[in-house]
């Protein structure tokens, strides 16, 4: 065709060039922030909010996590939730710290004022706080000030965040109302690992979440109470399990739920009330009469126990893990979750990571080994070298917690 060959494969050789260019800038820098305790995340996350203009249309969270992180809080004000500053001298960080339940509340915030809209909260086979499914509900805000608010400026110190969900998660602590204001939609998948992952699909941007209590959870009130006695801490749960479901069942859960914990709490400050606890469950069931008495005498060998076990009354439904299972079995969950987020063909704009050591949730002896595993096999995941993808990947890891506390993120993305 009257083509030079020399010249043809200089052409060859600038096509490739370019294409191999081309592919070099889609590079993604895939920011990973480790913090220690959960709700530090939520500045992490508003930073990168704020970077990125795509999320402004809706975003999902895939949460590995031994808790759903979805109190809400009883007197937060709502407005610091869309001006997370915009009190200098207690932003919304600062109050999340100051609450002990804040490691919980960190989630709705985002619902309410960061279009966060689909969540699917993964959690291990030993939490119970939402059963497997889905759900729909609306997180908002009362204000008693107005009876009609229409932005966020409108909003007093007053006017606190709420749900309309019942469900006794919410119910417990009395944040259910059914009249909201401002109010934003979320979809709520809850399931087990092994179940299948949520896929956000190319529609919405997602951010992985991920607790390392998920792998081994202690709750830092029974092992106290572990220490002491294990068999009476392994009967106190049951108990409790056994006494909320009741209360449950019941026509009227609050009342019957209030009756409960007022006879346990009487039963463990006084243990000679016995007979007043099994009337609750009913003379039929004989496992309860044995776990009275045990109880009896393991409150009168240690008397400082029943107070104890009073004070931690609240908060029994979270998951504990009695026996911490080995490396290789927790490595086993890591790789899973590794397999199941593999799945998901578009990469997360976020990966946050929190320790949750510090205040007894994931055992100190092992949450170094589990952190760096994870680390690994997402390094592996997203961190490719390999020129030949499409899409190539690197992991950017901030660590804002020990004598790292304060880093911030660096997006380049």
């Amino acid at each position: 065709n009257g083509v030079n060959p020399r010249n043809a494969r200089k052409v060859k050789a600038t096509l490739f060039l370019m294409s191999q260019q081309s592919e070099l800038q889609q590079v993604c820098h895939i920011p990973v922030v480790i913090v220690e305790s959960h709700q530090h995340i939520l500045e992490h996350i508003h930073h990168v909010l704020r970077k990125n203009k795509e999320l402004l249309k809706g975003w999902t969270m895939i949460h590995y996590d031994a808790h759903p992180d979805m109190a809400c809080s009883v007197d937060l004000p709502a407005r610091v939730c869309f001006a997370p500053r915009l009190d200098e001298a207690k932003s919304l960080y600062d109050r999340l710290d100051e609450t002990t339940t804040g490691i919980s509340e960190w989630i709705l915030p985002l619902v309410l004022a960061a279009n966060l809209e689909q969540i699917h909260w993964i959690k291990p086979l030993f939490s119970h706080q939402f059963p497997v499914g889905i759900s729909t509900f609306n997180v908002g805000v009362v204000s008693g000030a107005r009876d009609k608010v229409d932005s966020f400026l409108e909003l007093d110190e007053q006017a606190v965040i709420r749900v309309d969900l019942d469900h006794p998660y919410y119910i417990d602590d009395n944040v259910v109302e059914k009249n909201l204001q401002l109010a934003k939609k979320v979809n709520l998948k809850v399931s087990h690992a092994d179940e299948g992952i949520f896929d956000p699909k190319p529609v919405l941007p997602w951010m992985l979440d991920i607790c390392l209590d998920y792998f081994v959870c202690r709750n830092p009130f029974v092992t106290d109470i572990q220490v002491i006695d294990e068999m009476f801490a392994k009967m106190v749960l049951s108990i409790h399990e056994k006494g909320i479901a009741i209360a449950q069942q019941s026509s009227d859960y609050i009342l019957r739920r209030d009756l409960f914990f007022r006879t346990f709490m009487a039963f463990l400050l006084k243990s000679d009330q016995g007979e007043q606890l099994k009337q609750y469950f009913g003379k039929q069931d004989s496992p309860i009469d044995k776990n009275v008495k045990y109880l009896q005498c393991s409150l009168r060998r240690h008397p400082n126990l029943g107070k104890m076990t009073a004070e931690a009354l609240p908060y029994l439904s979270m998951p504990h893990n009695f026996q911490l299972p080995s490396m290789d079995i927790i490595e086993e969950s890591v790789n899973l979750v590794v397999k199941e987020i593999q799945t998901i063909k578009k990469m997360p704009f976020l990966i946050t990571i929190a320790r949750s050591a510090n205040d007894g949730f994931c055992p100190q002896p092992v949450v170094d080994k589990i952190q760096c595993y994870l680390l690994q096999k997402l390094g592996a995941l997203y961190g490719s070298d390999d020129h030949t993808k499409k899409e190539l990947c690197n992991i950017i890891i901030t660590r804002d917690y020990g004598e790292w506390e304060g880093s911030t993120l660096n997006i380049t993305r």
